[in-house]
């Protein structure tokens, strides 16, 4: 077994995960100064507080415990890990995630995890639903607000994702309190892009005959939001809105003296309203909301 030294002299030996292949000598108070957890665990009456010296170690097998997320914590609280992300994908960063909050040590881990989480944000349009859910899992433990933010309104407005996905899926991975206002959201989103639709079908509240789009036209859009995101439909408006002329308007200007023109650009700004209000809608979700 191959035995990784952290702490020249250390009291403790750590042996992490069910078959372990390494072995990590460490030093206790380093330990019992990052996490609570480690200083009840090595200082208080639990077996692993006996008696122990640097000629003497005392093992201790945290069997339950990722064996490379183990070695990477340790290695930071003895500070012997490197600034590269010492992980390469979302579920290797959600395994020392939940290590650190079951050990209690967010606070030595934070800036690193922030930096490292920060490297996948780039990759996230490509990235799979459940992996953005362990790096929204990663954000919420470690407390990295902009992270967090980034994360739930990229799955908000870009991943066409069904309730029954976060449901299911999501709800394996992200609290309960991250779901719940996830899903709120999402249903605020697409609710505000379908009254965009309605305006763009309808009246402005000036002239209830300029209908702009066919029946059949707004049931396409209704129906294409169930099943795609939230920003791929508000974009497929948007365009709409910018293609209309001044000739869908003539019958309706003539009625009532208008200028065609006036009453397209009208139209289009009213619509454009309703698709922007991304400050309070389209956002992602803050902390502890």
């Amino acid at each position: 077994m191959e035995t990784i030294v952290l702490y020249e002299g250390g009291d403790v030996i750590i042996l992490p995960g069910e078959s372990p292949t390494k072995q990590y000598q460490v030093q206790s108070h380093c330990l019992a100064n990052a996490s609570v957890v480690f200083k009840a665990m090595l200082f208080g009456e639990f077996c692993e507080g006996g008696p122990r010296s640097s000629s003497s170690p005392m093992k201790i097998c945290l069997k339950h415990d990722d064996a490379k997320a183990t070695g990477i914590l340790l290695a930071v609280v003895h500070y012997k890990q490197s600034e590269d992300p010492p992980f390469h994908d979302a579920e290797e960063a959600y395994h020392l995630a939940q290590l650190c909050d079951k050990y209690n040590c967010i606070v030595p881990l934070g800036p690193l995890m922030s930096h490292w989480v920060a490297s996948f944000i780039g990759s996230v349009q490509t990235m799979e639903f459940e992996h953005i859910c362990m790096l929204i899992a990663v954000a919420e433990w470690m407390r990295n607000l902009k992270a967090y933010t980034s994360l739930t309104q990229h799955l908000i407005m870009s991943r066409n994702v069904s309730l029954t996905d976060l449901l299911t899926l999501g709800a394996r991975i992200m609290s309960e309190l991250t779901l719940v206002h996830l899903c709120a959201r999402r249903e605020e989103a697409r609710s505000e892009i379908r009254k965009a639709i309605a305006v763009l079908a309808s009246d402005t509240g000036v002239c209830s005959c300029r209908c702009s789009l066919s029946a059949e036209a707004i049931m396409i859009h209704i129906t294409s939001l169930e099943h795609s995101s939230a920003d791929s439909v508000a974009n497929c408006v948007r365009s709409l809105v910018q293609a209309l002329s001044f000739r869908d308007f003539t019958v309706c200007a003539s009625r009532h003296n208008a200028s065609p023109s006036v009453l397209m650009e009208e139209k289009k700004q009213v619509v454009l309203r309703r698709l922007r209000p991304e400050a309070e809608y389209f956002q992602g979700l803050a902390l502890g909301q």
